[in-house]
């Protein structure tokens, strides 16, 4: 079924994430919310009403949703029996986009919705959710800077990774080369 995929509304009393978004809202640990409109249009080739999310904290909210419901239908169970293997503290991501640590990669988040919708289920599908699914925000944190891992991102710019020191937090390190050693 070839539709819209739609993007959530950024205003009013915050987005699908709940810390906060450009919408305003709840500020750091705030619990999720329910806003948006999500409005129809943009880029073709999604299920109508899929709603792409506009914000990272929208992302992380939505995102464990939209994998269980692609996972049960690929592979059986029902999508609130997947949605726990998907699901990470929004949190912190929030208050990582607030601070400009992160960017969404919005035309990454409507191909990787746009993957999760499709309604074949074979082996080339799965390979293609995950290669859509990514490349989702984008950090900007240099190489040599404290960083936090965020659950399926970190904060470093695209050449480095977030070399864990503690459980959650690090050091953006340059990403090696095939041959190097390997640190993390």
């Amino acid at each position: 079924m070839a539709g819209a995929v739609g993007t959530e509304d950024t205003g009013g009393s915050g987005d699908t994430g709940g810390s906060g978004g450009s919408g305003g809202g709840g500020g750091a640990g705030a619990s999720p919310g329910t806003g948006g409109s999500g409005a129809t249009g943009g880029t073709g080739g999604a299920d109508p009403g899929v709603t792409v999310p506009t914000t990272a904290a929208g992302l992380c909210a939505a995102l464990p949703s939209a994998r269980g419901t692609f996972t049960a239908r690929c592979y059986g169970g029902e999508p609130e029996e997947w949605r726990p293997f998907f699901e990470t503290p929004c949190g912190a991501i929030g208050v990582s986009e607030a601070a400009g640590r992160i960017t969404l990669n919005q035309d990454g988040v409507a191909a990787c919705f746009t993957a999760l919708a499709a309604e074949a289920c074979v082996p080339a599908e799965v390979t293609e959710v995950s290669v859509a699914c990514g490349d989702l925000v984008t950090g900007s944190v240099p190489t040599g800077e404290g960083c936090n891992a965020l659950g399926f991102e970190d904060e470093c710019e695209p050449a480095a990774a977030c070399e864990l020191e503690l459980h959650c937090a690090g050091t953006c390190a340059s990403r090696g080369v095939v041959g190097d050693t390997c640190h993390w």
